[in-house]
């Protein structure tokens, strides 16, 4: 998995928000790959990035490991 913030290069949709990105403008590019290669990537503005990544913490809370004696 790769995240990356960088300007934009050309034109492309927020995968949260649905509004363009315009070039020229901040973007956080997040691409991920299986064992045959790039699967996919998303873009988004990097205030609907946090959004995003806050909200599916609220669904999804993550689960603490408990400590194994013995």
């Amino acid at each position: 998995m790769n995240i990356s913030l960088k300007l934009t290069m050309k034109q492309a949709r927020c995968n949260y928000c649905g509004e363009y990105i315009v070039k020229g403008e901040p973007q956080i590019k997040w691409s991920w790959k299986s064992r045959k290669g790039w699967v996919g990537k998303t873009y988004y503005h990097p205030d609907c990035f946090i959004d995003d990544r806050l909200h599916s913490l609220k669904i999804n809370p993550p689960v603490t490991a408990t400590k194994k004696l013995g």
